[in-house]
């Protein structure tokens, strides 16, 4: 499937999540991992992950984000949910200034 093209119609944000992420995005969220598995994206999980599985990995997520361990990106065209990306905080004194990016997804239909 060719990536949708982005043009004056379409409306694009970027935002960052909170640690009070809804349903419907956890949802999103647990399908934009799904989709970037099944597509062969190297983001560290296996090509059998599982609903549950992928969706136990956003609730880890989101308690890392209560404890102000990362902070969690998404972007969103029209409204869905269609990328996201983690900027985890260094956890060495000398490091405080820095962070480090990971799980940057996007949706296939995006790419």
């Amino acid at each position: 499937m060719p990536g949708q093209s982005l043009g004056p119609q379409n409306r694009f944000v970027i935002e960052r999540l909170g640690p009070d992420v809804s349903a419907p995005d956890l949802d999103a969220l647990t399908d934009l991992l799904l989709d970037a598995v099944a597509t062969n994206a190297s983001v560290g999980f296996p090509a059998a992950l599982s609903r549950d599985e992928a969706h136990g990995f956003w609730i880890r997520v989101v308690q890392a984000v209560k404890a102000d361990r990362l902070i969690l990106l998404a972007a969103r065209v029209d409204g869905r949910l269609v990328g996201t990306v983690q900027l985890g905080f260094a956890q060495f004194p000398n490091g405080r200034h820095r962070a480090e990016v990971a799980k940057l997804l996007v949706h296939s239909s995006m790419r």
